[in-house]
């Protein structure tokens, strides 16, 4: 049995084993709402430097700190013994369309937004989480920022896998109808969609919105004793006004990477075929993927809304 390891996030002790974690299930870093905040990071208060979030590992004696990257303080010296801004991960799997759409608008997509338009389950509330995603032995920070999910080594100090949550790039219908609001009379509805694009508010041409969104699955599906993640993402695009209300599945995609030797996840060459089977044989549905719980306030513990919408058409995401 691996060996249990000794986080301290209040003043009480809590032990997390070191055994496999479902990323549901990771350890929660402090907070600012945190009983014990002013105790952890008042030193760093001193410093100017003012964290969203911190985790601490006893047994290392280290401290884990989040804001615009991550730092790592030994807890003994309060020396920072590492910091770096956090970047997008080299293999980041996205839509090609998604890309191309961010292009034509004239906006980058590689940007890691702190602020999402729309709250996705109220995960950013937590931004930094840690635990042993792969039962590897190895505990990782699982980090929250706008739109995406990053995983840090805190031993390879890197980044070594991110996932677009969500595809952000859609209008509320009040937003739409406010966007066409000018526009001249007898503007052909084909031409006009529910859901115009936000990648950039300003764009004035008819842009049905993208709406798509990524989960997890971590597990050993190819039975070689090695973790396996498989990402499933939906993209859909909004229809027309000539169309029923809501959203229409431009395509699923699936993609398997593996922890390497450097410590970083690398994207396998995988059938889709061979993945579904996988998905199918494990009985892992969309429902069943990570994130999928809602954490907001008076929500917790029920289906995220948004991921999970009938207006996306989409049979899956409702088993």
């Amino acid at each position: 049995m691996n060996k249990d390891i000794l986080i301290a996030f209040t003043m009480m002790f809590l032990i997390v084993s070191s055994a496999h974690a479902s990323l549901q299930d990771l350890t929660s870093g402090m907070t600012k709402s945190s009983d014990d905040w002013m105790n952890a990071v008042g030193f760093l208060y001193q410093k100017n430097y003012y964290p969203y979030a911190v985790v601490k590992d006893l047994v290392k004696g280290k401290m884990y700190t989040y804001r615009t990257g991550i730092s790592i303080y030994d807890l003994e010296t309060k020396k920072k013994k590492y910091g770096r801004n956090l970047t997008f991960w080299t293999d980041h799997p996205i839509e090609p369309e998604v890309l191309k759409r961010y292009e034509q608008v004239r906006q980058a997509f590689s940007t890691l937004r702190p602020g999402p338009s729309h709250p996705l389950g109220c995960l950013k509330n937590t931004p930094l989480r840690y635990g042993d995603i792969e039962d590897d032995g190895t505990n990782e920070l699982v980090i929250f920022v706008g739109n995406e999910l990053l995983v840090f080594s805190p031993d390879a100090k890197k980044v070594i896998f991110s996932l677009n949550v969500r595809v952000d790039d859609w209008m509320t219908e009040e937003e739409t109808k406010a966007h066409f609001e000018y526009y001249p009379p007898g503007l052909d509805n084909a031409y006009i969609p529910h859901y115009q694009s936000a990648a950039n508010m300003d764009f004035s041409s008819e842009l049905p919105g993208y709406r798509g969104y990524g989960k997890l699955y971590v597990g050993d599906y190819d039975k070689n004793g090695n973790a396996d993640i498989i990402v499933w993402r939906k993209l859909y695009i909004s229809r027309m006004r000539t169309e029923e209300k809501g959203f229409k599945k431009v395509r699923d995609s699936l993609y398997h990477f593996e922890k390497t030797s450097t410590g970083e996840c690398k994207q396998q060459i995988t059938t889709d075929v061979v993945i579904e089977n996988w998905l199918r044989d494990n009985e892992l549905t969309w429902q069943k993927g990570f994130p999928s719980f809602s954490e907001c306030e008076g929500e917790e513990g029920q289906l995220i809304p948004e991921m999970h919408d009938p207006l996306l058409n989409d049979p899956d995401v409702l088993k």
